[in-house]
């Protein structure tokens, strides 16, 4: 627990400046979709997001009804306020450090637990996971089938089967890794009988069997919004896919072992932007590559052929896992995106973790490689975290001024929502902090559809604002 609790204190003192990220993106639109309803009645209507929004439909194939019951639980909770939701996202974030240090300690107890989960909890590539409020259940879809895995490895059928099952409802890229899950246990418990083995095919079947009834009811099932508007299943896109896979091996390796080489912008009500350069600090660089050789010149003399014969099916559950969640993303959405992306890598940096310390037996390990592995494992997580805190307090800095203009509008509903007939306007919103945001009803490639650009502040204050008849107006001056 204290190693826990050195990891919650850690990522506390990285993270809390993102914590006053405004809403961005795909969050506002969703928003949107609630018009101001805070009742978990209105979130758990969107519980079929595909199916049941309103603008920007497509990506019908998707299907992670409880990432948005989740939503729906947030919005009745916290409703406009991106504070709470940014600290609840954190704390989910955490949990995910929790299930993995609890299955590196079921793996190899010791000190090296603590150190690898904690690495994993400040790693840089995929750090948007943490600080957007939006994916929230992805996070807890990983945590669950980390606990479904921690589970497998203690014998334990029952709850894995239904942490994996509660994994496939918060994100379906879940559903392939409980398949292959099912074949590690499978091959673990060989004790059992294979009727009640195959009970670990029972997440996937229950996923199929709902996504069945998701199947019916979406208009247009194949339509995939996609930045290169490509087909997601033609034959040139699918003939690329072992290239592109491999691709993102490689690039979300780099990323992982050399966060120095990143440079993450964090443009306003956007997504992050990644992308990886030389062009950044020299020094950093250097600090950067010799850590990484200290890391593997020590951590070398723990590998050995037995260890590595007694984890491999471990080891190739992770692989193929990595390999079917690239193969999904690069179906569905174009290189561009996926190599710029701030938070698709946090799932590969999760598993690289499980299989770095999967291979090294750190009993083998000499005093003195024992020690400056400690070392350099320190000094890793040194170097992440500090660059994974920069990236935090440039959140921050980017979104000062909308924080402290939509703070005042929250504080000023805060002191009239109760008043008879309430209702404001913001008569000359802030273009910077408080600007249009696009709303097209219907798909993208429908271009005939009806288009609104209200004001961020008209969608997340939609149960007060009124632009027609407002009993308060307000001038968008951020005092």
């Amino acid at each position: 627990m204290k190693w826990f609790l050195a990891a919650a204190l850690i990522n506390l003192l990285v993270y809390h400046p993102s914590f006053h990220r405004v809403f961005a993106a795909d969050q506002v639109s969703y928003l949107a979709e609630l018009k101001g309803d805070t009742s978990l009645a209105a979130g758990l209507r969107l519980a079929d997001y595909g199916v049941s929004r309103r603008y920007w439909k497509g990506d019908e194939t998707l299907f992670r009804p409880l990432l948005f019951v989740w939503m729906a639980v947030a919005n009745s909770l916290f409703g406009y306020n991106y504070l709470l939701w940014n600290i609840a996202n954190f704390l989910i974030h955490l949990a995910v450090v929790f299930w993995l240090y609890k299955l590196l300690s079921q793996l190899q107890e010791g000190i090296f637990a603590g150190l690898f989960a904690i690495l994993f909890s400040v790693m840089t590539a995929g750090c948007e996971l943490v600080m957007w409020n939006h994916l929230g259940g992805y996070m807890l879809g990983f945590a669950c089938m980390l606990a479904a895995l921690w589970a497998a490895e203690r014998g334990s059928l029952v709850l894995c089967v239904c942490a994996a099952t509660l994994s496939c409802f918060f994100y379906e890229c879940m559903v392939p890794v409980s398949l292959l899950l099912a074949a590690y246990v499978f091959h673990r418990r060989r004790e059992t009988g294979i009727p009640l083995r195959l009970a670990a095919l029972l997440p996937a079947i229950l996923f199929g069997a709902v996504y069945l009834v998701h199947r019916h009811y979406a208009s247009r099932f194949a339509f995939v919004s996609r930045a290169d508007y490509r087909a997601p299943f033609t034959l040139s896109n699918l003939a690329e896919l072992p290239l592109n896979c491999g691709w993102l091996f490689f690039d979300w390796t780099r990323k992982s072992l050399l966060p120095s080489l990143l440079l993450i912008s964090t443009n306003y009500m956007k997504r992050f932007a990644c992308t990886f350069t030389l062009n950044t600090n020299a020094p950093t660089e250097i600090a950067n590559a010799c850590i990484l050789v200290l890391l593997l010149v020590f951590l070398w003399e723990g590998i050995s052929r037995k260890h590595i014969a007694k984890r491999l099916p471990l080891l190739l559950f992770c692989v193929v896992t990595l390999g079917a969640y690239a193969a999904i993303l690069a179906t569905g959405r174009s290189m561009l995106e996926i190599d710029r992306n701030c938070y698709y890598p946090y799932f590969f940096e999760l598993i690289f973790i499980i299989i770095v310390y999967s291979l090294v037996d750190f009993t083998r390990l000499s005093p003195v490689a024992r020690g400056a592995s400690i070392g350099a494992l320190v000094l890793f997580i040194v170097l992440n975290a500090a660059l994974t805190s920069s990236r935090a307090r440039g959140v921050e800095t980017q979104y000062a001024r909308a924080d402290h203009y939509f703070s005042f509008i929250a504080r000023f509903i805060g002191e009239h929502r109760n008043e008879p007939g309430f209702s404001f306007v913001v008569k000359n919103p802030p273009p910077e902090e408080d600007p249009p945001y696009k709303l097209r009803e219907g798909y993208p490639d429908q271009k005939t559809a009806p288009m609104t650009e209200p004001p961020v502040s008209a969608i997340l204050y939609a149960r007060y604002y009124d632009a027609i008849h407002p009993r308060y107006i307000y001038n968008g001056q951020i005092p």
